[in-house]
Formats: structure tokens, sequence, C-alpha cells
């Protein structure tokens, strides 16, 4: 499971792409105050939990040094560029060769 930001710094212009692991998500909903899920991130995501994620993220990639709000003041959040990696794998279907 992965989730890919693109995101750009306000102040320099540059891209900056992120991704998400089980691992960054696993931290949010841990450390979440209102008992979010990865469903909910899903399913029915809101700005401020791709924000969080993303920085989550970028901290532990080593991208990113700040408090989450520096990361929310320095950076904008493509929407149209927030990516679903491998979610909810799927096996492949089978094939009829003989």
């Amino acid at each position: 499971m992965m989730l890919n930001f693109l995101l750009r710094n306000v102040e320099s212009g540059e891209d900056l792409k992120v991704t998400a692991t089980s691992r960054d998500i696993l931290v949010w909903e841990k450390t979440s105050r209102s008992n979010e899920s990865f469903t909910n991130l899903v399913t029915a995501p809101h700005l401020a939990q791709y924000y969080r994620v993303s920085w989550i993220a970028a901290k532990r990639l080593g991208e990113f040094d700040g408090t989450l709000h520096e990361w929310e003041d320095q950076y904008d959040l493509d929407l149209d560029r927030v990516e679903e990696g491998s979610i909810f794998p799927t096996r492949p279907a089978p094939t009829t060769e003989q």
C-alpha cells in the first residue's frame, strides 16, 4: 500500500514527490486524535489528512525536518496528482491456457 504525493515548494517552485508507505499510514493512524483509519483516507479523504500523511512520509525519507505547520505553509499539494499505489493488490486473473 502506497500513496504518492506531488508537492510544490511555494517559495522556490520546486516539485517534491513523496511516497507514503504502510509504515507512514500506520503512524498516521496511531497518532490521529480522531481515530482515523486507512479506509477513511482512501474513501473520504480530507486535505488535512493528505498533508499529515505526506509530512510523516517526508520526515521518514529525510526530505523535510520541520513541523507539520511549517510543511503546510511551505508546500502546495497537487490534488490532481495524488496517486494510489498498490493499495488493494489483486491476484492476476487465471489464464485459460492449457
